[in-house]
């Protein structure tokens, strides 16, 4: 296995100047342009680090995440002198990823260095016949980068076109439909159900084990009664307050008749994101179809690729395995025959 420091992926910021070589603000503050080859991923100056795919054992068949993730500002405030000044940097680099029809598109490198890193720590090769037998997105109409890192991959499934190599199979995944009658968003969806629904009772108990981290301080300072109770007064109080919120967002999902948290929720997007289930479904079949079911199912092949472009919460993640091990579950599968390999451009 070839070492981190061999695969040139690490990424630098250079302060960008014009053409008489003076440097270049925006809004008082610095504009970037970013390096990505050199060969030292320990160099202080890189914002980022590829990730070797590492199985993720709270699934029950063999799921690796991989790709690339922004180092911890402990790692680089050495170059770095604020904090907010590393977020900017992060920010323009972001930029620069979705500029996707741009001539020198940077993200066409970095996807082939993490897919090298792919093929050298677990010998799944794309260009390779039989490597890589489906890829799996979430589609989008404005995302066009997310589009393009879908495309550039199977580009390189099938580099030069020809009759011998193999089609690699794309499975893409829309946002599931609301239904505006659908009153019932805290009951669990029935196994046979395309529902989206919320899992108001996981919420409960994270709330619950919040508010014991919080006030952890007071413990010995007050009896075990008191303790509960100011514990207690806590809990309703942001469990009532989250699910005023929850609420607003279910309204306004209906009201614009298709899920998107961040239509309402801003930054409490991330908070809730990964309450809600089945807001992806395949697009093109469904699940609980028998006949298209056990079609899909071998188009999918034994070893996956789920490929997702900028990754906060991993919620968009989690949400594709578990419809795809849902499907192999309709299909009577065992979901140890499967391999299933996420990947993100940009990871948290």
């Amino acid at each position: 296995m070839k070492k981190l420091t061999n695969l040139n992926e690490g990424v630098i910021p250079i302060h960008r100047q014009d053409n008489k070589g003076k440097f270049v603000y925006y809004k008082d503050k610095p504009v970037y342009d970013f390096e990505l080859d050199y060969e030292d991923d320990s160099d202080p100056r890189s914002i980022m680090n590829l990730c070797d795919p590492i199985q993720n054992k709270n699934f029950k068949g063999y799921v690796y995440f991989f790709g690339y993730r922004f180092k911890e500002y402990r790692e680089v405030k050495k170059c770095y002198p604020t904090i907010q000044e590393f977020n900017t940097i992060k920010h323009q680099f972001r930029e620069q990823l979705k500029a996707v029809k741009s001539q020198n598109w940077i993200g066409k490198k970095l996807i082939e260095k993490a897919l090298e890193k792919l093929k050298d720590s677990n010998d799944i090769d794309v260009k390779r016949y039989d490597d890589i037998h489906s890829i799996i997105y979430p589609v989008s109409k404005t995302n066009l980068f997310n589009n393009r890192f879908v495309y550039l991959i199977c580009s390189m499934v099938n580099p030069y076109g020809h009759a011998e190599y193999k089609e690699i199979e794309t499975i893409p995944m829309i946002k599931n439909k609301l239904h505006k009658s659908n009153n019932e968003w805290y009951k669990k969806s029935k196994n046979n159900e395309e529902k989206i629904w919320f899992d108001i009772k996981q919420l409960q108990i994270d709330i619950w084990h919040w508010c014991k981290r919080d006030f952890q301080h007071l413990k010995e300072k007050f009896s075990q009664d008191e303790f509960n109770e100011i514990l207690n007064e806590e809990y309703k109080i942001r469990l009532e307050n989250d699910v005023n919120i929850i609420n607003k967002m279910i309204k306004n999902f209906n009201k614009n008749g298709e899920f998107k948290i961040s239509s309402f929720a801003g930054k409490d997007e991330v908070k809730f994101r990964k309450y809600f289930h089945k807001y992806l479904k395949f697009r093109d079949f469904d699940i609980y179809d028998g006949e298209a079911a056990k079609t899909n199912i071998l188009l999918l092949g034994e070893n996956i690729l789920i490929a997702d472009d900028i990754n906060t919460t991993d919620s968009t993640l989690i949400e594709m395995i578990n419809r795809v091990e849902e499907l192999i579950d309709v299909c009577g599968g065992d979901k140890e025959d499967y391999k299933i390999f996420c990947f993100t451009l940009i990871g948290k």
